[in-house]
């Protein structure tokens, strides 16, 4: 909301302003994306709401959204009409310069490859637009979401941040062989945060595809699922740490990280902190990107009898603060209400590989706890002006087996 009126858009990618004192729709915006075909998550059609820019006066203020087929759009914040100066026609088609988001290709479950869901993150005089790419189409080949600023009055890009490092790219050498160049996703599909002090923005970085085999993908991957701080001006690295290495699970960063103050030994800290899937909080100096607490790199089960999948044999775990969701999976974790019960529940997870945080996935499938909708979610972790905090979380496990694919739809769902 701002200057009076109340600025939504809906699933299906139609923007309108609202006065926010009478209720009354000042104006409606159709960018009639729903005409190219269903959003790229096909399980939903979703918009998470719009950005505002207004730093030369009420008059001149415009609102930007994502639409479902990929497109970044501009219009005026008070009468709706589209920015004749941005882009053309007031849009910017977000797949030019992607590699494999080829506008009008679906994916084999017959959805759009690329969208946008989140609000696009408005600071200073500059976009950056988040993307949604599939955790449904489990195939390699998936776009990748790097990220982009683009400039708020003529939606030229200002900079481009490669995700996925390219060529002799830092980062590039945590990719085995040619991975780089054919493996997608690793972008931001939730809300980012910025520090306006310091000029730095902060990306929640999501999972390479597929989410769930990495076999093609061997090593690191970063930037995958992981906390990167970028110049806002430039779209130059500042600093990152990876949350989660070679990913296989889905742990998306599914929130925008929190900015606090902390007092940490007496002194004061500018942080930055993030909640996980798993179920973490990961605490940073956001300046330097130091852990305020230690993190510790750990040995995790390695053994998988996936064909070429490779799990990292470590992963790092913050020692503070303590997990605030249960974490993997035992005999003792089966519901016990009366012996007939728990024999029950054993039968049912016995063909089932069950273990610690981050076991493998299995041929004969692996139960694994919390699953990719976690823990937090996208509107997880909230800081107060008083020396607490809290998060919201969803206890759900996962589970997970290597079977044969469906037969692709033949028709638009």
């Amino acid at each position: 909301m701002a200057d009076g009126m109340l600025f939504v858009n809906t699933p299906l990618s139609i923007g309108a302003g609202i006065d926010a004192r009478s209720g009354e729709t000042r104006w409606i915006y159709n960018p009639k994306s729903y005409e190219e075909g269903t959003t790229t998550m096909s399980l939903t059609w979703s918009q998470r709401g719009v950005g505002y820019w207004d730093r030369e006066g009420p008059a001149q203020a415009r609102v930007v959204w994502g639409t479902g087929n990929g497109y970044l759009v501009c219009v005026m914040a008070q009468t709706g009409r589209p920015c004749d100066d941005f882009g053309v026609a007031g849009r910017v088609d977000l797949m030019e310069g992607i590699p494999r988001a080829d506008r009008g290709r679906r994916d084999w479950l017959n959805a759009l490859l690329y969208s946008v869901q989140s609000p696009p993150f408005v600071v200073r005089d500059t976009i950056i637009t988040p993307a949604s790419i599939s955790s449904f189409n489990n195939t390699k080949e998936a776009p990748p979401g790097w990220m982009r600023g683009f400039d708020v009055r003529t939606g030229r890009v200002n900079w481009v941040f490669h995700t996925i490092p390219q060529g002799d790219e830092f980062g590039n050498d945590t990719w085995a062989g040619d991975s780089w160049r054919e493996t997608g996703k690793v972008g931001v599909w939730t809300q980012m945060s910025f520090d306006e002090e310091l000029g730095y923005l902060y990306l929640p970085t999501n999972t390479a595809a597929p989410d769930y085999y990495g076999g093609h993908r061997l090593g690191d991957n970063l930037f995958a699922e992981s906390l990167v701080a970028l110049d806002v001006e430039t779209g130059q690295r500042v600093w990152h740490f990876q949350i989660l290495h070679h990913g296989l699970w889905d742990y998306d960063l599914p929130a925008a990280p929190n900015l606090m103050d902390l007092t940490v030994d007496g002194r004061q800290v500018k942080a930055v902190v993030q909640v996980t899937k798993q179920g973490f909080v990961f605490a940073f100096d956001r300046v330097t990107g130091e852990p305020i607490w230690p993190i510790e790199e750990r040995a995790v089960p390695l053994d998988t009898d996936i064909e070429g999948e490779l799990p990292s044999p470590t992963q790092p775990f913050p020692t503070r603060p303590a997990p605030f969701e249960y974490q993997g999976v035992s005999i003792d974790d089966l519901v016990d209400f009366t012996p007939e019960i728990r024999q029950m529940a054993m039968t049912a997870v016995a063909d089932f590989r069950i273990g610690p945080l981050y076991t493998p996935h299995s041929n004969a499938g692996t139960i694994f706890r919390p699953s990719a909708a976690g823990g937090a979610t996208g509107a997880a972790g909230r800081s107060t002006p008083r020396p607490a905090s809290s998060t919201s979380r969803r206890t759900t496990p996962g589970a997970s087996c290597l079977c044969e694919r469906r037969r692709p739809r033949t028709t638009p769902p």
